[in-house]
């Protein structure tokens, strides 16, 4: 249910696109940039009442904030409200994370982006002997999507055979293909090559050196002090997020990273600043490797998506959606800016399993609207919902009436030409 790869990465292209074309047509310096604290304020808490919003958001510029707030309950009977504490299941943000640490290796020379998978994990099928790590980190290779379930317990030998024994989408660096499995077995590199293991490894070279001392995995013990969401997917409350059981599934090194947005914020500016990675390193987490929709402006670095954007320079994002709610974090380089937004619920349902009807991502809808805002002056942009019920239902009635029309009109077009025999 991580789901953001496919249909929800190819709607992030498309927020992508509507945050580029909200912005002013002339060419704007990071000098000219002027943000108004107090109607940005303002926008983002109608908004809030607006749409019901239920999450945290974290505007700021520089690394200072502009806006700090949060709206709702941590779950459906609480009345806690979200602050920037309050932890949250990232989703595939976790791939930013995870890729950091892989590029944290790298830089250290203990392994090498061109370096081949079978160089580390034992027992590759022959066809997945080609890919290499860079592969894994940019989508390219070929490995399908899920062979898992998000809360299915499994051990490491078991999930990794699921996953060798999938047919490829494609011979490796052939093209782009979202791939959760690709970002599992990117943990299953780290938990080989480093002596203290994948979550380990994660905790003390990664999450604490960026100033996460609230970020880690479920069934840690620093989250029994802190208020922890429930994820509610489609209408269904999925629980204490912190409680389910960790262990190698759909979500390892992909998804199943819990964060505060307080954690996620210093993650984006100490990683900026350079406390972690060199500079050539980040550049290389933030080169657009390979683009996700052949000729599209958006392209898939290590673990963020890249919008190489004429006016707005470079856009660095990555969005997240499943059992745990929407999530979106985007930075502005030109203008040292980021968006970071956070939502316990997400709606994405569909007809026989296949066709949407009902859409609802509230992070995304509300990060695109304060973007918009920001980069228009204006303030008077609010979220609203990819496809509402009553929209999907009206096209699917739509349809159905069409397809009676046209299936009418052939019975009697068959009849009239049997007839005229």
């Amino acid at each position: 249910m991580n789901k953001d790869l496919g249909s929800t990465v190819l709607w992030f292209i498309l927020v992508c696109l509507l945050l580029t074309l909200a912005g002013p047509v002339m060419d704007v310096n990071a000098q000219q940039l002027r943000i108004d604290e107090e109607k940005l304020a303002a926008s983002i808490e109608k908004a809030f009442d607006r749409s019901d919003f239920n999450g945290y958001v974290i505007v700021s510029r520089e690394g200072r904030e502009l806006f700090s707030g949060g709206n709702g309950s941590i779950h459906e009977v609480s009345g806690t409200e979200p602050d920037e504490n309050t932890v949250f299941g990232i989703a595939s943000i976790t791939k930013s994370l995870t890729a950091t640490g892989i590029s944290l290796l790298a830089q250290r020379g203990v392994i090498q982006f061109t370096d081949t998978i079978d160089k580390y994990l034992e027992k590759v099928p022959e066809d997945k002997q080609p890919i290499t790590i860079h592969q894994l980190l940019t989508h390219t290779s070929g490995i399908a999507g899920n062979v898992a379930d998000d809360t299915e317990v499994l051990g490491k030998e078991e999930m990794l055979n699921r996953i060798y024994h999938q047919k490829l989408l494609f011979p490796p660096g052939n093209r782009y293909a979202y791939s959760n499995s690709g970002y599992v077995l990117l943990a299953a590199i780290m938990d080989e090559v480093s002596d203290k293991g994948y979550a380990h490894f994660m905790q003390e070279e990664v999450f604490l050196p960026l100033g996460m001392t609230n970020t880690g995995y479920p069934g840690m013990s620093i989250f029994d002090r802190l208020h922890v969401t429930h994820g509610t997917y489609n209408g269904k409350d999925y629980g204490k997020l912190s409680d389910i059981p960790f262990s190698w599934n759909g979500l390892t090194g992909n998804g199943d990273v819990l964060s505060t947005p307080n954690d996620m914020h210093a993650m984006l500016n100490n990683l900026t600043s350079g406390r972690l990675l060199t500079p050539e390193t980040l550049e290389l987490m933030r080169t657009p490797h390979v683009s996700e929709d052949g000729g599209s402006p958006f392209y898939y670095g290590y673990g963020w998506v890249i919008d190489q954007n004429n006016t707005h320079g470079k856009i660095i994002s990555h969005n997240g959606g499943g059992l745990s709610g929407n999530h979106i974090i985007t930075y502005f380089e030109k203008y040292d800016l980021s968006i970071l937004v956070f939502s316990t619920r997400i709606e994405d349902r569909l007809l026989l399993n296949r066709f949407p009807y009902y859409v609802d991502y509230p992070a995304d809808q509300l990060s695109e609207a304060i973007v918009s805002n920001i980069l228009s002056g204006n303030y008077d942009q609010m979220p609203s919902k990819i496809l509402p019920l009553w929209r999907g239902i009206l096209i699917y009635v739509a349809v159905i009436v069409l397809a009676v029309i046209v299936g009418w009109f052939l019975v009697k077009l068959i009849k009239t030409m049997i007839g005229s025999r």
